[in-house]
């Protein structure tokens, strides 16, 4: 049911994103066709923004409408933005004063350009392995990294049966597949396992037809060196907010 807010010029109503996705300019608009979340849109400004599951926000459209519809958001308790186009950046840190900012940059590859190797056999990933990846990977949050791990394919290197190198998939649509969680334990570095793993989840992406994304935090040189080592390119930065309100 729409419902008119009070501010002039916006009325987001939620709506079925599959019927709009021709309206979404933001990449990461598709990746919400997964997640059943609620979508905001300014029917007047041809654009606004979607809330995912949490805290995550993510705006789409042209920027002018998301400025004018965030009043919208700024009652939530925490506030995420996931890999921000570019142009919405200035609005976010005018509308949201005192949020943390990361810059990423976002590449993509296609079987055809794609040149890894796998040096090394690397092998399914079990949901038991996510506590190991969790002490490396975020703020140990091993809920997220078991529901990737349940739902997508995932490779490792093993010591034995110690976990020593891992990478998985962050979400997946029709089109792509996001691969992150990349991580080699510090003393089995130069040994060719990042390539190695990577090389493997890519191959089983490419399988099914999509093609493979990853972000990669802008100071991280070596990994972006692997990157293009591997056939990835750049597409364009990513931008990452968020903070938590005070109970």
């Amino acid at each position: 049911m729409p419902h008119r807010l009070n501010r002039a010029g916006s009325i987001p109503f939620t709506m079925n994103l599959k019927e709009h996705f021709s309206k979404i300019e933001n990449f990461y608009g598709e990746y919400m066709l997964q997640n059943d979340c609620a979508v905001v849109f300014s029917a007047a400004l041809d654009g606004g923004f979607l809330f995912g599951k949490d805290a995550e926000v993510y705006p789409f459209g042209r920027p002018e409408s998301f400025d004018a519809c965030v009043f919208a958001i700024r009652h939530r308790k925490n506030i995420f933005f996931p890999a921000v186009n570019a142009e919405f950046v200035k609005i976010i840190k005018k509308r949201f004063p005192g949020l943390s900012c990361r810059e990423s940059n976002f590449y993509i590859a296609t079987p055809e350009r794609f040149a890894g190797k796998e040096k090394v056999p690397a092998r399914p990933l079990r949901i038991s392995d996510a506590k190991t990846i969790a002490r490396y990977w975020g703020n140990g949050e091993i809920k997220y990294i078991e529901s990737r791990l349940k739902l997508y394919p995932a490779y490792g290197i093993f010591d034995g049966e110690r976990l020593v190198a891992w990478v998985g998939i962050h979400t997946m649509t029709e089109r792509i597949a996001i691969m992150g969680f990349l991580h080699v334990m510090p003393e089995y570095r130069g040994r060719g396992y990042a390539e190695s793993i990577s090389t493997k989840l890519a191959h089983e992406i490419f399988k099914t037809g999509r093609i493979a994304g990853i972000h990669i935090w802008s100071d991280n040189t070596a990994s972006m060196q692997l990157a293009r080592k591997l056939g990835f390119e750049f597409v364009c930065p990513h931008y990452w907010f968020w903070y938590e309100r005070k109970k």
